[in-house]
């Protein structure tokens, strides 16, 4: 038991240096960092527990990010009032995956869209070139109206 602990604690005190450690010994041993992502592949195809284990941590992890965004950036679409929703990027920029991460850290940059507005934003975006200034117009009355609310 002390020697867990004992390991726990050099961990959280050493953890810049041990990871140093570990990405030079992955550049000096290419072959074997291949290999060991191959076998693990293996178990996660082979072993039907593992592989459940792994999807219902996924989907837990997801649905976690999910519930954190929802509190930060709103519950329901700004602008029908759907409680199913996406996330917008306010400056428009492309955003084909869901980046939990990159949201959280910039969750004053989205908005909460359902599907059908999302998808009507960026049609609007795509093929409205000359009423760009009314869709900027309208995101920015959108963002207003949440944060003051």
């Amino acid at each position: 038991m002390q020697d867990k602990e004992y390991m726990k604690k050099y961990r959280s005190k050493n953890r810049e240096k041990i990871s140093k450690q570990k990405k030079e010994w992955k550049k000096r041993n290419p072959k074997k960092v291949i290999e060991y992502y191959k076998r693990e592949n293996e178990k996660r195809k082979t072993s039907p527990e593992v592989r459940k284990k792994f999807l219902d941590y996924q989907k837990e992890y997801r649905k976690n990010k999910v519930e954190e965004l929802k509190k930060l950036i709103g519950f329901k679409c700004l602008i029908c009032g759907s409680t199913k929703i996406r996330f917008h990027e306010i400056h428009g920029k492309s955003h084909k995956t869901a980046n939990y991460s990159y949201t959280l850290k910039h969750y004053k940059d989205f908005v909460p869209l359902c599907f059908k507005c999302h998808r009507a934003i960026h049609w609007l975006k795509f093929y409205g070139k000359k009423r760009e200034p009314l869709i900027k117009q309208l995101l920015d009355s959108l963002t207003f109206q949440y944060y003051t609310v």
